[in-house]
């Protein structure tokens, strides 16, 4: 796996799903310290790479209003993502197949509010965090506009086991799974996977 930009996209390890030849990638550490347009740039790239599915776990920190400029490029990305050339009466014809956006609905365990948080844009799939019992977890946030919850696990006792790509990319550390586990001790895989992103 490689950084490129702000975008890092995902590894194939371990999983294979549906959409196996999408273009997937992930947005995660944009925060209100860059400029809307920074952040709005996060989107014109996935368009210019042909992405499929553009994940992210970032948000508005404090409450603040979402950016218009944001919204804006989140909507031209979902209506306009994935240009493709195709034959139609003898004819090359250009087709919009948009983008599919999801976002993470955040770990504040509070109430969603239109405007003041990506997840609730009308073009993003909202997602929050569920238990093992496929309840809403504690600090997961909600509201109207997340749309689903997917397992996460409410403690660290019942988290996950998922892929860990920190020591694919580069990273800081050694990923969360560095007991050398039974798990797997190359530590490419955790255990304790929580959070709604």
């Amino acid at each position: 796996c490689e950084r490129r930009g702000l975008l890092l996209p995902l590894c194939e390890l371990g999983v294979r799903g549906v959409a196996y030849l999408s273009r997937f990638t992930v947005s995660r550490g944009v925060n209100s310290s860059l400029s809307d347009a920074d952040q709005a740039s996060v989107f014109t790239f996935a368009r210019q790479e042909r992405v499929a599915v553009h994940l992210n776990s970032w948000g508005s920190e404090g409450r603040v209003r979402n950016s218009t400029v944001v919204e804006e490029a989140i909507k031209v990305a979902h209506d306009e993502g994935r240009k493709i050339d195709i034959e139609e009466n003898g004819e090359r014809v250009e087709v919009k197949l948009g983008m599919v956006i999801v976002w993470a609905s955040g770990n504040q365990g509070a109430e969603n509010f239109s405007g003041f948080d990506y997840s609730t844009v009308p073009q993003v799939i909202g997602v929050g965090a569920s238990t093992h019992d496929d309840r809403r977890a504690s600090y997961s946030n909600y509201g109207a506009n997340i749309y689903m919850l997917a397992p996460a696990g409410e403690t660290s006792s019942d988290s996950l086991v998922t892929t860990d790509n920190t020591d694919l990319i580069g990273g800081v550390d050694n990923g969360y799974n560095v007991d050398g586990s039974e798990l797997d001790p190359a530590g490419t895989y955790t255990n304790s996977f929580s959070g709604t992103s």
